[in-house]
């Protein structure tokens, strides 16, 4: 999105201090808004955020940039409202503030993913489960493959993800976490494309990734832990 490397360098300055700082309204609901609520002149171009994202189109937000403004603020909304502890987000700012590597790969992936996602919920999604990876549920290795798959997933698909989630959450105690379940085969194929499980017959066999992006993502349940079986039984 971003048209140079000075636009680059503002926008990921401002990523940063807004999400190691509470600089917005977390009760307003930026998913339900509008492009046209962007696009306007109003209180939501006083934000920060969204004045930088402006420099980009000059005399105000065209549909692209009003887009990612949308995505950016529900993730940052999301990630603020969140169940993270005081104790741990104390430690993510001082790991941004010092660890030049990790908080470049950091606004790497919120500007890229952010950036990428087709669908506001995915950068909801994506909110749940940074918190998760900052609450040690999940490595930071297998977050990127959770974004990549939720870059690819079709959202119509997450109903299915959760029916396929609950199965095996209840079923944790003799399958663990591979469970087959009957879907509409539209939705097996989105799921299995996005590596969220393997297709036999008329059903899909939910993985690692798809329970992860169901109880993390999804239900934005942080601070679950896997017992030893369930971890044991996870592929």
């Amino acid at each position: 999105m971003a048209e140079n490397l000075e636009s680059n360098e503002s926008l990921s300055s401002q990523i940063k201090k807004s999400i190691i700082e509470k600089n917005l309204d977390t009760g307003l609901d930026y998913a339900e808004l509008g492009l046209d609520s962007f696009i306007a002149d109003g209180v939501l171009k006083e934000i920060p955020i969204v004045k930088t994202i402006m420099g980009f189109a000059g005399t105000g937000l065209k549909i692209k940039e009003a887009f990612f403004a949308k995505k950016i603020l529900t993730f940052l909304s999301t990630f603020h409202a969140g169940k993270l502890s005081d104790e741990k987000m104390v430690d993510f700012r001082i790991r941004m503030e010092d660890d030049q590597k990790y908080r470049e790969e950091v606004l790497e992936i919120v500007m890229v993913y952010i950036d990428r996602f087709m669908e506001v919920k995915q950068a909801e999604i994506f909110a749940n489960l940074f918190q998760a990876h900052l609450n040690g549920r999940i490595e930071w290795d297998f977050l990127r493959t959770l974004l990549f798959s939720l870059q690819q997933l079709n959202v119509g698909a997450l109903p299915e993800l959760v029916k396929i989630s609950e199965q095996a959450a209840k079923s944790a105690n003799t399958r663990g976490f591979v469970i087959e379940m009957h879907a509409p085969n539209t939705y097996i194929s989105a799921l299995v494309a996005a590596g969220l499980g393997q297709q036999v017959g008329n059903y899909v066999k939910g993985n690692r990734a798809a329970f992860f992006l169901y109880r993390y993502g999804i239900l934005a349940d942080i601070n679950y832990e896997l017992t030893v079986d369930q971890a044991k039984n996870m592929n």
